[in-house]
This record gives C-alpha cells, sequence and structure tokens, in this order.
C-alpha cells in the first residue's frame, strides 16, 4: 500500500486463474466479474477487487479514500511491531 510497502503500485491486472470456460458461459447470461485474492499477495488483490468494484459502482474516489485510510493503519501497525522487535509480512 502506498509508500509503506504494502499493496504497492495498484495497477490493473488482468491474471485471471479462473475457469476461461466457465467465464464465457456466466456471461452469455449477464455481465461477469471475476474476483479472486491471491493468497501469495492478498493486500494488492484486495485492493485491486475493490478499485475494480469503484469503477463498477462509480465510487472510484470512495474506494481511493478507504485505501488511503488504510495505508494509514498498515503504517501504523508497521511501527509497532518494529517497536516491539516483530516483523510482519504484508
Amino acid at each position: 500500500m502506498g509508500k509503506s510497502g504494502g499493496h504497492g503500485n495498484r495497477e490493473k491486472r488482468s491474471e485471471d486463474k479462473g475457469n476461461p470456460q466457465q467465464i464465457i458461459e456466466l456471461n452469455r447470461i449477464a455481465s461477469t466479474v471475476y474476483l479472486t485474492i491471491d493468497p501469495q499477495n492478498y493486500v494488492r488483490s484486495l485492493a485491486h477487487n475493490l478499485q475494480l468494484l469503484g469503477e463498477i459502482f462509480g465510487k472510484e474516489n470512495f474506494v481511493e479514500a478507504q485505501l488511503g485510510a488504510l495505508d494509514e493503519v498498515f503504517v501504523d501497525i508497521q511501527h509497532k511491531a518494529q517497536a516491539s522487535g516483530l516483523r510482519l509480512y504484508f
């Protein structure tokens, strides 16, 4: 997230790991959005999905504000962990 090293650059990703045939079938019924969370990069995946939903519903500014607030929480947690001698991996 942000400069603190959380979810970093919020670029759009198209690495759809879902079943492409299922997506095609679902698109025949209605517009389909595939949202997944990458367990290896949870925070970045979550941010990407939230940004996508923000675009769909016209709430981009709201999502960015919430992600900014989340950045601040992560920075605070990182500082507290460092002060305690613990390490965080996000």
